[in-house]
């Protein structure tokens, strides 16, 4: 169930027993009502429920994991990884990445630059050495909805990145086989917290080939 409020601070939301349009009800001295698990956010998408009861409980981190081989799932040469971002804070950290079991080698990965809203685009080989460190500062993430499409190649189509339906930068990097064995979404890793996202993550995909311009364009399209 969700509303808006009319004016700032003055608005509720609430569930009642009631007579007729009064929210006031005596009961029938025989009947009941239990209510239990009830969460309220300020959102309007909900996310997964925490339930509490004497004190207040922190929700986890969501955590993915692939266990065996991942080749099938990750491109080590060639691949996209695609992101929907509902944005509300402006912070430094990482949005989604494929990488080895250290965030330092094997990476390719999207994050926020900086608390203005620029996007960065980072490839590190399998030795650890930077393929690839772009700041993309304009244009930026907006407050709201964001698209972001990365169809990254060591070959001659290289890296392409595309946010709401344009290309917003293009560049070239070597870096052989990744290596990469996990998939990272919101953060580096589960030890990095300095770079979680904290932004609500509306959906992602990672394709095994790189998409072409045109396709990277229709994905992230708003």
């Amino acid at each position: 169930m969700t509303a808006t409020a009319d004016v700032a601070g003055s608005s509720f939301l609430g569930i009642y027993t009631a007579s007729g349009t009064s929210v006031s009800y005596i009961g029938n001295g025989s009947g009941s009502v239990q209510v239990w698990g009830a969460q309220a956010e300020a959102s309007s998408i909900p996310t997964s429920y925490i339930p509490t009861t004497a004190a207040p409980v922190t929700r986890n981190a969501d955590d993915i994991n692939l266990s065996g081989a991942v080749s099938g799932c990750i491109g080590q040469t060639q691949g996209t990884i695609y992101v929907e971002v509902d944005y509300r804070n402006l912070p430094n950290a990482a949005i989604l990445a494929i990488q080895s079991s250290s965030f330092l080698s094997g990476a390719v990965r999207l994050e926020t630059a900086s608390s203005n809203g620029s996007l960065r685009v980072q490839i590190l080989d399998a030795s650890g050495a930077t393929a690839l460190d772009q700041t993309i500062t304009s244009p930026q993430l907006t407050i709201g909805i964001n698209k972001i499409a990365l169809g990254y190649s060591s070959n001659a189509s290289g890296v392409v990145t595309a946010l709401n339906g344009s290309i917003v930068n293009t560049s070239t990097a070597s870096f052989g086989t990744l290596g990469a064995t996990r998939v990272c979404l919101g953060s580096r890793s589960i030890t990095a917290g300095s770079f979680f996202f904290n932004n609500r993550i509306r959906s992602a995909a990672i394709y095994t080939s790189r998409l072409s311009n045109a396709e990277l364009i229709s994905l992230s399209t708003l």
